[in-house]
C-alpha cells in the first residue's frame, strides 16, 4: 500500500513536472514567434530605410546633374574668366559633398543591415541557450 501511494505521488509529480514543461514549452513558442515577428519589423524598416536612403540619393544627383547642367549653361555665356572659375570650384565642391554624403547613405545603410542581422543572430543565441537550459 506504501508502496503504491508513494507510486503515486511519483506519478502526481512527474505528470506535474510534464504540464510545467509543456507550458514553457507553449510560453518559449509564443517567445520564438514575437522575436520572428521582430525581426521581420526590423527587416521590413530596414527595407524601408534603404529605399528612403536610395531615393534621397537618386534625388541628390538629379539635382547635382540639373545644378551642373545650370553651370555650364552659365559658362558658356559671357561671364568672366573668374567668375567661370568660380563655378567650376563650386562644381568640385558639390561633387566632393554628394561623394562624401553617397559614402555617408551607404555605411549607414550597411550599419542598419549589420545591426539587423546583429539582433537576428542574438536572438538565435538566445533561443539556443534557453534551449540548452530546458
Amino acid at each position: 500500500k506504501a508502496a503504491e501511494d508513494k507510486s503515486a505521488l511519483e506519478l502526481l509529480h512527474l505528470s506535474s513536472l510534464l504540464k510545467e514543461s509543456e507550458q514553457t514549452i507553449s510560453e518559449e513558442q509564443e517567445n520564438l514567434t514575437k522575436l520572428a515577428e521582430s525581426i521581420e519589423k526590423e527587416r521590413r524598416k530596414h527595407v524601408e530605410d534603404t529605399k528612403i536612403l536610395s531615393d534621397n540619393l537618386v534625388n541628390m544627383r538629379e539635382n547635382y546633374a540639373k545644378e551642373k547642367a545650370k553651370m555650364i549653361e552659365e559658362q558658356n555665356s559671357e561671364k568672366e574668366a573668374f567668375h567661370n572659375q568660380l563655378n567650376e570650384e563650386q562644381l568640385t565642391k558639390m561633387e566632393k559633398e554628394i561623394e562624401c554624403n553617397d559614402a555617408k547613405m551607404e555605411m549607414e545603410a550597411s550599419k542598419t543591415a549589420a545591426t539587423a542581422a546583429e539582433r537576428k543572430l542574438n536572438g538565435m543565441v538566445e533561443m539556443i541557450n534557453e534551449a540548452k537550459l530546458m
